[in-house]
């Protein structure tokens, strides 16, 4: 019964939890002379970067490196300038390396994108949020479910640790003992997993983490040895009552 209730739980967080993080979508702008398409980024990991591509043209052509340049410029979510840098001009477009550093912070980030030539200019700008995983922050109903979950998992995990505790005195810790505490460990390893991909929480992604490296000791490996040790023990009593096997 308590095995079927958290396979339950967990079926039901794993088809909440099926959403994945906005792709980038190409945005153009055109403030002034010169249009600028740039992938629109929603969210951003933290503490990872990446290659800005943009491309730059007027009514007739691409503007290239020889014709024109291109500048970047990166806000983070108290105003500060991180960013301020040229970008290298190529055959058909600008291209920047934007380091990890830029996106330290969590919150949103906001940009400004600056091209011009001889006689033509233009420029565009947004917004992006860092997040924790680089995906869209999950939702309320999520979260609480998470929490729900989470709290449930830990009283399993507790229950299991005193039943494994008891069994273990009592030389009694019996198959069923085994496969329930391998399913709680089970399931603690997939909510760490799920929680990795959508929820993006430090904390909780740490706390499971923890929960993982004491567990592998108590829910799998303890519960394994005491049920072999449960198998000979039984077998041993078995043939000392009956020696003849009659």
């Amino acid at each position: 019964m308590k095995t079927k209730l958290l396979v339950s739980m967990l079926f039901v967080i794993v088809m909440i939890s099926l959403v994945s993080a906005v792709p980038p979508v190409t945005q153009i702008a055109q403030s002034g002379s010169l249009d600028i398409a740039y992938p629109q980024y929603q969210y951003v990991q933290q503490d990872k970067g990446f290659i800005l591509n943009i491309h730059v043209y007027n009514t007739s052509d691409y503007i290239t490196g020889g014709t024109g340049t291109c500048f970047l410029d990166l806000y983070n979510a108290i105003g500060n300038e991180t960013l301020s840098n040229q970008l290298t001009g190529g055959a058909s477009d600008y291209y920047i390396p934007i380091s990890s550093g830029n996106f330290s912070m969590l919150g949103y980030t906001s940009f400004i994108i600056e091209c011009n030539t001889t006689s033509q200019t233009g420029f565009a700008n947004g917004i992006f949020e860092v997040t924790y995983n680089g995906k869209a922050p999950p939702e309320q109903n999520i979260i609480i479910l998470y929490s729900l979950f989470i709290i449930a998992l830990v009283v399993l995990l507790l229950t299991s640790l005193l039943s494994i505790i008891y069994n273990l005195i009592n030389w009694s810790l019996d198959g069923k003992d085994m496969t329930f505490a391998v399913s709680v460990y089970f399931g603690l390893f997939m909510t760490y997993i799920l929680a990795t991909t959508y929820l993006g929480n430090q904390f909780i992604e740490e706390l499971l983490l923890l929960f993982i490296e004491v567990g592998a000791l108590i829910h799998v490996i303890v519960p394994i040895v005491g049920f072999f040790m449960y198998f000979f023990r039984s077998n041993l009593e078995k043939n000392r009552s009956n020696p003849n096997g009659a």
